[in-house]
């Protein structure tokens, strides 16, 4: 019997590392990683550097989400149980591990465009401006299963959605277009994100769109505020990121994180959007990186201002 065991234990030591990577990479809860280092003592030492530094998850606002990592990155349904889950849609993370979500029958949800096409009548489904639609908002946590109602914003805007108008706007009965320039564009976005150490910093992400180009990043400033001037400082070079920080951003929730060296590197800022080829940026030496982590096609299709990162609760192994 003992030799039995032997053999057994020997067999799954002989399984490489890369391979159980991939196996944990597509393990998105904590709850999944922490069997996987209970398998056996071969595991738990070659699945530690896996299991305790887990990439954050990108969510999509119809509550589908992908999961991010070097060993690879899965895409994955709807986030079993939320409450409500057909009518529910995600419009931000909040905090440690919680979703803001929004539950309403109306068809035209923060939802991509061609979620409101009907193959029956071949056309898209538009919200009825004299129906109040009605809302509801609350947070749930879908690592501990917490759901906490937010009864005091379900009247917030009258519970009416504007309702989108597309075509040529008609004035005097001439039809008026504004003739296509092919010209350059720049974007600028800006990040409020609480770092390590507690400071407030501020983060401006400049970004060009070209006609002719993939689109790019022309640079990423880091701002802390001084309080007697009133005004925002720009930091440079390493008073920027604290040593071994790296940031997080997306349009609806932002977060500093340790850099572990693997996945997440240090001084390095991670944006949600896809630009180009390109999502990354290194604050040390002041160039573009094209993340690590790979990412799902899910993820490169949906609409970048939807998209929200949420950070798991971190294993103890």
């Amino acid at each position: 019997m003992a030799s039995t065991t032997g053999s057994r234990t020997g067999r799954w030591a002989e399984l490489p590392a890369d391979l159980l990577g991939c196996v944990v990479a597509r393990l998105p809860y904590p709850g999944d990683r922490a069997a996987i280092c209970a398998a056996c003592r071969w595991w738990r030492s070659a699945a530690r550097r896996f299991v305790r530094h887990q990439p954050p998850w990108i969510v999509l606002p119809d509550c589908t989400f992908c999961t991010t990592g070097h060993d690879g990155g899965a895409f994955f349904g709807r986030i079993p149980g939320l409450p409500a889950a057909e009518n529910a849609t995600c419009l931000a993370a909040a905090g440690e591990g919680w979703l803001a979500l929004d539950l309403t029958d109306d068809a035209l949800r923060r939802t991509p465009f061609m979620d409101t096409y009907c193959p029956d009548t071949r056309t898209f489904r538009d919200a009825r401006p004299d129906v109040k639609h009605a809302h509801s908002y609350l947070l749930h946590n879908p690592f501990s299963g917490e759901t906490v109602p937010l009864p005091e914003l379900d009247d917030l805007g009258g519970g009416r959605l504007p309702t989108p108008r597309g075509g040529v706007r008609e004035e005097d009965g001439v039809n008026r277009e504004v003739p296509y320039d092919a010209t350059d564009e720049t974007y600028t976005a800006r990040y409020l994100v609480r770092s390590l150490s507690g400071e407030l910093l501020l983060v401006r992400h400049g970004r060009l769109s070209s006609p002719y180009l993939y689109p790019y990043t022309l640079n990423v400033e880091v701002f802390k505020p001084d309080l007697s001037a009133g005004r925002w400082v720009p930091v440079d070079g390493d008073d920027g990121l604290g040593e071994g920080e790296a940031l997080f951003l997306s349009r609806s929730f932002s977060r500093s994180t340790r850099a572990h060296g693997g996945d997440v590197k240090d001084g390095f800022v991670y944006y949600a959007a896809t630009i180009g080829q390109e999502n990354a940026f290194d604050t040390r030496s002041r160039t573009i990186q094209q993340m690590a982590l790979r990412r799902p096609w899910q993820w490169e299709e949906a609409q970048d201002h939807l998209l929200t990162w949420l950070f798991p609760p971190e294993l103890v192994v």
